[in-house]
């Protein structure tokens, strides 16, 4: 799982103060953060997490609330803030949620065991604590409307980004482990946030995020200034060997689950093979599947993903296993197939086949 590092020290300038925050003289950490080497960890360099296990959530706040917004004019203050971080993977369970940059009423609005990068979560009669972040985020998550695992985005009151922006095309990658630099500029006058990022110290001339925002009707008086992070919920165990459920010459097939479809069968195309030749083998089954699917013979076709390195086909899960294991007798709860039912599924079997290579339409 990826580890998000604060370096060095953060920046807020305001109309009329221009503190500098020492982290460990004017920093507060929760949950799993700590400090390290002028900076510090958000999130415990741990293995993977099973998926029922709680969220690694860790946060750093500065200790006094800042004001925000003044209660005569309804006016909210301007700001602007500069950061260096680094989001350093786990070469054992390298995918994590990211971190994001919060400004939030509450410090005690967190919830440690439901992910979302640590952001504040409804409470049990229905109401949030009013918050703003920037979130950088290294996973995909399209049920939230994220569109890639490498964007930034803006949040207010809720998880869903108002705004968000793939900052691969920006030249930017938030999974590379190198520092990055980030200026965040809100623009009360205007309405207008503003956010830049960099390797290098040099403000670049060009935003990469440009929104407009009134924030006035968001902020508080007083809120609270810092990081939070997530390592997620083990999301690289559908891919753990003790989860595979069948292996082929191109492929291996693991069992996994999904929030709006339950328990799924995921075939993840061999990564180590010849990338032009596992491709061709990718694309030739998905576009059978994709046309064949009123077969009763045939699984059903759920879900694909063809990003990067990563080439996935996504199947019904078949909850009696495979084949193979009743015919062999794999385990001691396997029966033997009589040979009546064995003729059954040949015929079926040969059906299917007949249906792929001869009545598929398409």
């Amino acid at each position: 799982m990826q580890h998000p590092r604060l370096l060095l020290f953060f920046i807020f300038t305001f109309p009329s103060i221009s503190p500098s925050l020492l982290p460990q003289n004017n920093i507060t950490l929760y949950g799993d953060a700590f400090f390290r080497n002028h900076g510090f960890n958000l999130t415990q360099e741990t293995t993977c997490l099973p998926p029922s296990s709680p969220s690694d959530i860790g946060r750093a706040l500065y200790v006094y609330p800042v004001c925000f917004l003044d209660l005569k004019t309804k006016d909210a203050t301007s700001f602007s803030c500069r950061f260096s971080f680094s989001i350093i993977p786990n070469p054992i369970c390298p995918f994590g949620n990211g971190f994001v940059f919060l400004i939030a009423s509450d410090v005690g609005s967190v919830s440690f065991s439901s992910g979302h990068m640590g952001l504040p979560q409804l409470d049990n009669s229905g109401s949030q604590d009013s918050f703003f972040a920037v979130e950088f985020d290294t996973s995909f998550n399209p049920s939230v409307g994220e569109i890639n695992g490498n964007h930034i985005g803006v949040d207010v009151n809720s998880v869903v980004s108002v705004v968000s922006v793939d900052v691969t095309s920006k030249g930017v990658d938030l999974k590379s482990g190198k520092k990055i630099t980030a200026w965040i500029e809100y623009k009360d006058s205007a309405k207008l946030i503003l956010i830049w990022l960099s390797y290098s110290s040099t403000k670049p001339p060009t935003p990469v995020l440009v929104a407009q925002l009134d924030l006035s009707n968001h902020f508080k008086e007083y809120m609270h200034v810092g990081f939070s992070a997530s390592n997620g919920k083990g999301s690289a165990m559908g891919f753990h060997k003790s989860r595979i459920i069948g292996e082929g010459a191109s492929a291996v097939v693991y069992k996994g689950h999904v929030p709006s479809g339950g328990t799924v069968a995921v075939k993840r195309f061999d990564q180590f093979n010849q990338k032009a030749f596992t491709r061709n083998l990718f694309n030739t089954e998905f576009a059978i599947m994709a046309s064949c699917l009123n077969h009763c013979n045939l699984v059903q076709l759920q879900g694909w993903c063809c990003e990067e390195s990563e080439l996935v086909l996504v199947y019904e899960y078949l909850s009696k296993g495979s084949l193979d294991r009743h015919i062999h007798k794999a385990s001691a709860s396997s029966t033997t197939l009589p040979w009546s039912l064995r003729l059954q599924v040949v015929i079926g079997v040969a059906s299917a086949l007949a249906f792929l290579h001869e009545e598929c339409e398409r």
